[in-house]
């Protein structure tokens, strides 16, 4: 049973939020409440995401400053160095 806001909408027009939150004339205010919660959560969800593909790109340019410190210092043959530097740039 859909419960009905008395006086602000007609017969058959149900006004679900209006009395589910017993905010009578204020349904809509919850309504918009609510988009503006999920509309959030989806803008910190994509914002995270893209965020994450950022710190990744970092992380694999340290990485690879890292090997070429490596190399310098003769810790990893030329042969190491290309190998683990093509894995990293194929990883990211």
């Amino acid at each position: 049973m859909i419960a009905y806001a008395h006086g602000i909408v007609g017969e058959g027009e149900g006004c679900y939020f209006a009395h589910f939150f017993n905010f009578p004339l204020g349904g809509w205010i919850m309504g918009l409440i609510f988009a503006i919660i999920v509309g959030l959560v989806i803008y910190y969800a994509i914002k995270g995401i893209k965020g994450k593909d950022a710190r990744d790109e970092e992380l694999t340019k340290e990485a690879i400053n890292a090997i070429k410190v490596r190399y310098a210092k003769g810790e990893i043959t030329e042969e190491e160095y290309k190998k683990i530097k093509r894995e990293l740039e194929e990883g990211s």
